[in-house]
């Protein structure tokens, strides 16, 4: 069976992973190739060389394999540092190194397993319900009986971006592009517009510099704590949910832990699928992305606890300032940008830097892949505009047919907890499953 993993990040070095383990396990022929320019298990979020770019999940909880929850840690001890602790929070560069580490002494030891990675991208896919035919950007094509398209998150948001800022040389649309991020002299102006994860990551980078950051809310992401109590199961009801129900669950389940919200929220984790998909209709779903997904997404996505220290710290050393606002205007001096925000003051910086975070709603953009799949209805929009429609275990829902699969952001609309790396890896298993299986049944 010939199988093509478009992408080649976390999620794409998972699906291979996991698709090379289930064919060697079985002794299923397997015939693999993975598009991916560049280095397999890096992507956006594991790219990254600066060490204080940390995970936000403890170690404990990032092994590849299911099975096997301390393999991460095994590794990092190994690899990296025999004293890391398994509920330390590793930096993103060496969990980059485990996944392509791990899928590389897979393919070794599966001797019959045959694959190739293309350095390139990939701008179209089309099929017939038996096959399909993925066309890179240097006009190859590669025939497949099945296709994993593994393309994490979307484009950085900039729809909030004025004209003259988005013309100014000093202005980082996307700071995760390789090379964005210019060298600054100590004590330079940076402006960081968005609070979350990216922000953290980009206060880290720019440590040398004087900080200001803006959003909204104007509040750091919150930590999590250095040894949190064991999860309770949370016990979910049978009969289907409202919106306010749900949001009734959760605050209950926070009043009977006397108020530790992160055990409780951290407890829903694992039902949070069944509470999306089984439990709450379209119109719930719709209800709770409108009036409870930014609170969720504040409560549920936290940064190491060592980096909310520093982070403080640099707070009460004026070296980081944090507050409510959002750009309303932007003047480009030449040897300065000036940004008019929204509560009528401005603030003069060397360099902006878009922490928005990346979309995540499926759009056709820039990426000629999404924007044909889209076109033929090859693929489609889940009804909440959140991913591709899914089913069968992340089979894409096809006007042709066609013979694909995703999983991770793309799964959004059907699962919402779709993003963290042990849900990834779940997916990713699943699908390995479900593709070798249809090697019996064509």
């Amino acid at each position: 069976m010939r199988v093509v993993v478009v992408g080649g990040g976390a999620s794409g070095a998972l699906t291979a992973l996991h698709l090379v383990r289930q064919a060697a396990r079985t002794g299923a022929p397997l015939a693999l190739a993975v598009v991916e320019p560049g280095q397999l298990g890096q992507g956006v979020a594991y790219s990254t060389q600066n060490h204080e770019h940390r995970l936000n999940v403890p170690a404990a909880g990032m092994s590849a394999l299911p099975e096997d929850p301390g393999h991460f840690v095994r590794w990092l001890r190994a690899r990296h540092d025999p004293d890391f602790a398994a509920g330390g929070f590793a930096p993103r560069a060496v969990f980059g190194r485990y996944l392509g580490d791990t899928l590389s002494r897979q393919l070794a030891a599966a001797p019959g397993v045959a694959w190739d990675q293309y350095r390139s991208r990939a701008v179209d896919l089309r099929g017939d319900g038996q096959r399909a035919a993925v066309t890179l950007a240097d006009h190859q094509v590669l025939e497949a009986d099945a296709v994993v398209l593994a393309l994490g998150n979307g484009p950085a948001t900039s729809a909030w971006v004025p004209a003259a800022l988005r013309r100014s040389a000093r202005f980082v649309a996307d700071p995760w592009h390789p090379g964005a991020l210019p060298a600054l002299d100590p004590g330079s102006a940076v402006l960081l517009v968005g609070t979350g994860l990216t922000m953290v990551d980009i206060a880290m980078s720019y440590g040398h510099c004087q900080v200001s950051a803006i959003s909204r809310h104007g509040q750091l992401p919150l930590a999590h704590v250095t040894d949190p109590p064991p999860l309770a199961p949370v016990p979910l009801p049978e009969t289907a949910l409202s919106a306010a129900a749900v949001r009734r669950l959760v605050f209950d389940r926070i009043r009977e832990l006397d108020g530790d919200w992160r055990t409780a929220v951290d407890g829903f984790r694992p039902v949070t699928r069944q509470i999306w998909s089984r439990l709450l209709d379209d119109a719930g779903r719709r209800q709770l992305l409108v009036h409870a997904q930014r609170r969720w997404e504040h409560v549920r996505h936290r940064m190491a606890p060592e980096l909310g220290v520093q982070l403080t710290a640099r707070q009460e050393r004026g070296l980081l300032t944090v507050r409510a606002a959002s750009v309303a205007a932007a003047t480009d001096s030449g040897d300065s940008v000036v940004v008019g925000l929204s509560d009528g003051t401005s603030v003069r910086a060397d360099v902006v830097v878009n922490c928005t975070g990346r979309s995540g709603a499926v759009e056709s953009g820039d990426d000629p892949l999404i924007a044909a799949l889209l076109a033929r209805g090859s693929a489609r929009r889940d009804p909440l505009g959140l991913g591709f429609a899914t089913q069968h275990g992340g089979c894409l829902v096809s006007a042709d047919d066609l013979p694909a699969w995703t999983l991770g952001p793309l799964r959004r609309g059907e699962l919402w907890e779709s993003t963290a790396i042990p849900e990834i890896r779940d997916q990713a298993a699943e699908i390995a499953r479900s593709v070798l299986a249809r090697a019996r049944l064509v």
